[in-house]
Order: structure tokens, then C-alpha cells, then sequence
């Protein structure tokens, strides 16, 4: 669940950006926010942050602090803290995972669109809502935006 050192220092290296969320004395969350090359899911998609663009990723908070609204808040200040570099930020969630769709509503974020396997091999997007959207968001990851 939490990073090694090793990706740590090679995610700073690369000009990502990490955020901890502290209670008092105690560190609880932590999230980072990233710039140029990066990368999501097994396999692996690679793709590239343009200038003016965030991807907010790896995401993780304390089991005891889950459920406390800890990640909208993180994902909130980090927001505010990356305004001057960046316009657009981009945040990812598994589509079973509720609590961090919530979450992820609740900083303010509005769902582009679904990543679905597609039956010929590879990933695509699909749709949800809002088309300009979802090809923003394929043209980012590199994805191809298809017909659900």
C-alpha cells in the first residue's frame, strides 16, 4: 500500500510532488501530485503530463483515519497549493473502490470518464457525460474514448 524509497526518491526525481495530510504530530494520509512522465494500473499505461496539468495519484491514508473526510481535504490542498502551476488536475479511482469515488467527488472533481478493458485487447474511455471531456482525457492517457 505505501511507497518504497527507491520510487519515492525516483517520483521527486521526476518533478512529482508529494503531500501529507498531518493530524496534529501524526501523519495520516499522503498523496502525490504529478508532472511529466507517469503512469497508472497493471499493466502499466505510460503517459505524459502536459504543462498546466496535474495528475493527482497514490493516494493512501491510515486505516484508523479512514472515513473522516482526511483525502477530500488532501486532494482540496493540493488544489490550492499546485493553482499557480497548474489549471487542470486529473485523479484516477478502481471503479470498485466507493469510498474513494466519494471522496473524490466531494474535493470537487467531476467524473470525465470510465477506463474499461476492451474485448480486442488494451484499455479504452468511455464516456460519462461529457464528451469534450473524456477525449481531454484520452488524448492525456492515451487512450482511445469507444462506445460502451
Amino acid at each position: 500500500m505505501f511507497a518504497r524509497a527507491a520510487e519515492i526518491a525516483a517520483r521527486v526525481e521526476t518533478v512529482h510532488r508529494p503531500y501529507v495530510a498531518w493530524i496534529g504530530a501524526t501523519p495520516v494520509a499522503y498523496g502525490w501530485s504529478a508532472a511529466g512522465r507517469t503512469r497508472f494500473g497493471l499493466p502499466p499505461v505510460s503517459f505524459s503530463v502536459p504543462p498546466g496539468d496535474r495528475y493527482l495519484m497514490d493516494f493512501a491514508a491510515l486505516p484508523a483515519w479512514r472515513g473522516r473526510g482526511i483525502y477530500p481535504g488532501l486532494l482540496q490542498a493540493i488544489l490550492e497549493a499546485e493553482a499557480t502551476d497548474a489549471a487542470r488536475f486529473w485523479v484516477l479511482h478502481h471503479r470498485g473502490n466507493v469510498a474513494s469515488a466519494r471522496g473524490i467527488e466531494k474535493a470537487g472533481f467531476k467524473l470525465a470518464a470510465e477506463i474499461w478493458f476492451l474485448d480486442e485487447g488494451g484499455l479504452g474511455l468511455v464516456d460519462a457525460g461529457s464528451e469534450e471531456r473524456a477525449r481531454e482525457g484520452g488524448g492525456l492517457l492515451g487512450l482511445p474514448v469507444v462506445e460502451k
